[in-house]
């Protein structure tokens, strides 16, 4: 938030190789007064996960099928039975 430039707000993925190496990053900014910090994670973020997983399948790496494993409520450990 604002760390790089007074004002701009960023966020980014990484996005790996098919050894899974961090080889690049996909990212978005935009000005602060635009979107808060939490519409960055909330309303970009899974976009540019999504976006991602599309790029490292096209490279061959071993992603999700489908960007729904890359949504933010999906993050959770799974759960255990008790």
């Amino acid at each position: 938030d604002q760390e790089v430039e007074p004002g701009l707000r960023s966020v980014a993925v990484p996005l790996r190789d098919a050894a899974g190496r961090t080889v690049a990053a996909l990212n978005v900014g935009t000005h602060a007064s635009r979107l808060t910090v939490d519409d960055l994670e909330r309303r970009v973020l899974p976009c540019l996960r999504v976006a991602a997983g599309e790029i490292e399948r096209a490279w061959g790496a071993a992603v999700p099928a489908t960007g729904d494993e890359l949504r933010p409520e999906n993050d959770r450990p799974p759960e255990t039975a008790s």
